[in-house]
Order: structure tokens, then sequence, then C-alpha cells
């Protein structure tokens, strides 16, 4: 199974891709300048998003749940903001977590979306 991993900041990326991969996860990693036609022609079978991925602000998240090609995968939207913006809010991911997080809980967050 393949998770794509779209967080801004590195030392968290790092420690959510040890983690995916230590449980046999295929992980890849993007950010919001990576264009929907490459995600939609990988095909992850779950996405972990940065809430506000490099510029975008919510809306990514937006996009690739609107994308006829990417509408169907999980997404797991990630947050170090306890007031988010409105368009965070709007956000249709299929799960939050909150930053920081429990390991065991972005673990039964994958094991609940894959």
């Amino acid at each position: 199974m393949k998770i794509l991993i779209l967080v801004n900041d590195k030392d968290a990326r790092e420690v959510i891709s040890f983690i995916v991969a230590e449980k046999g996860y295929e992980v890849y990693f993007g950010d919001g300048d990576i264009a929907l036609s490459l995600i939609a022609g990988m095909a992850p079978d779950l996405m972990i998003l940065d809430d506000w991925i490099n510029r975008y602000r919510g809306n990514f998240c937006t996009a690739l749940k609107d994308h006829p090609a990417t509408k169907h995968i999980p997404l797991l939207l990630l947050s170090a903001r306890l007031k988010l913006p409105q368009t965070a809010t709007d956000c249709p991911a299929d799960a939050r977590l909150d930053k920081p997080f429990d390991i065991c809980d972005l673990e039964d967050m994958i094991c609940s979306l894959v």
C-alpha cells in the first residue's frame, strides 16, 4: 500500500514517514507544487496532508477531493492550529489529527483509513 505524505515541516515528515514505513507501507513525499495529475497517476492508498501545505492554505485539500482522479483517496488532515481558518475547516478530509499528536493516534488513524 502506498501513502503519500504532503507535509511542509521536514522533521514532521521524517517522523511520519518512519512510522508509515515501519508499518510496511510504501512512503512517498510531495508538497503543494505536486500536480494533481501526478498524484492521480501514483494512486496512493492514503494521503496525509498538512493543513497549510505551502501556499494553499486548506484549498489543496478541497482540490484533491474535487478532482475526479483523487476524490476517492482517503485524506488525513494534520493541523497545528487550534483555530483553523475557514478554508481549512471546510476541507473535506476523511479524518483530522491535531499536532502535536501521539504516535499511537497517528497509527490508529492510518489503520482506520486504509
